[in-house]
């Protein structure tokens, strides 16, 4: 299903298509469910860091004013508004007048621990991704359009993680290459949940950002066909300010435990041992011993992506030897990139070389 042919659908059915599109995403943004038992026992087989008690009660402020007009200010003008039709320009040019009203409706909306339902929709437009079969449905990449107020909502929550951050995320700056497939779109939040669980971000903090995904919902773009709505039960939204750095959050303790794995083992320079690097949804290794490795590679990711939703797509994982004999090793079921590695080797859709 997850990979259906349209090339049948004849192009004078709009409707049909737009439908077909909805029931692949929908699919896709349906949850496999969390075994919290395992993601317990692999967490806590890893040394994750936790905030300290000064930003962890900095996050857990009331908001104010200065807040939502900073993040307001933070947000690019030009976008494509959300499905109540406000741009973010328009909330620029009343800033003085829209403030309070923004305040008193996220105060309360804490307070009950729930937006109102307009915030919770989106609309899912597509992107063509480069050199892709503009016939199969995982061919494009859903951005999803959300209203402004949501975005300035997600923005502040975003702005106070940015200031903590880096007491929780470390990566030394670093070849196979894995790539994860549909990343974003796969993520589990209660394993999300779990994770800021365990770095000690406070209640206040945590149900802020468990309130953007309560019941959320959305209607799939295509041409002009607008689908009905469909609720959302995984997945950080491609367009939402706070999705990064929750995704960043979310795939640490992946990072801790290749890191830390006793086999899994990089090259050391004076200074450092280089083993990971992390880039979006991409992950970047440098090994040695690799043909030892690779059983250790291949279960870790898996064991992680049964908790986490998180899935590495062999099919897109490349290897790149560094030397004459790395060329020699067999590599299954990864494949080498020697030929031409502009064309199979990209980071964060930027090739590497």
């Amino acid at each position: 299903v997850l990979s259906k042919d349209i090339k049948k659908l004849e192009q004078d059915y709009p409707t049909l298509i737009n439908q077909e599109f909805m029931r692949f995403y929908k699919l896709l943004y349906t949850s496999q469910g969390t075994d919290m038992v395992k993601t317990h026992t692999f967490q806590d087989k890893l040394d994750i860091p936790s905030l300290t008690k000064v930003p962890r009660d900095c996050l857990e402020g009331d908001l104010t004013e200065v807040e939502i007009q900073e993040a307001i200010s933070c947000l690019d003008a030009g976008k494509s508004p959300g499905l109540d039709g406000f741009s973010i320009d328009f909330f620029k040019a009343f800033i003085p007048k829209i403030i309070k009203p923004l305040n008193d409706m996220y105060m309360q909306a804490i307070e009950s621990q729930h937006l109102p339902d307009s915030l919770e929709q989106a609309m899912i437009t597509l992107l063509l991704k480069p050199g892709k079969d503009p016939c199969l449905c995982g061919s494009y990449r859903p951005i999803s359009l959300l209203n402004s107020d949501y975005k300035v909502f997600a923005k502040i929550i975003a702005l106070r993680l940015e200031k903590v951050i880096s007491q929780l995320v470390d990566y030394p700056v670093i070849a196979v290459s894995l790539d994860a497939k549909k990343a974003f779109d796969r993520s589990e939040w209660l394993y999300l949940l779990s994770v800021l669980q365990k770095m000690n971000f406070g209640p206040k903090f945590i149900n802020m950002v468990k309130m953007l995904y309560n019941h959320p919902t959305a209607v799939i773009q295509t041409n002009s066909e607008i689908s009905t709505l469909f609720s959302l039960e995984r997945g950080t939204r491609q367009g939402c300010p706070l999705s990064p750095l929750l995704f960043t959050l979310a795939i640490e303790p992946l990072d801790i435990a290749i890191y830390s794995h006793d086999v899994i083992s990089g090259f050391t320079t004076l200074q450092s041992r280089h083993v990971i690097s992390l880039y979006t949804d991409d992950i970047m290794l440098n090994l040695i011993n690799v043909n030892s490795i690779i059983p250790a590679l291949t279960t870790l990711p898996q064991d992680y992506g049964i908790i986490s939703g998180y899935k590495i797509n062999v099919n897109k994982s490349v290897s790149m030897p560094l030397n004459i004999a790395a060329t020699r090793l067999p590599l299954k079921p990864l494949s080498h990139c020697t030929s031409d590695p502009e064309n199979c080797w990209n980071i964060a859709g930027l090739p590497s070389v």
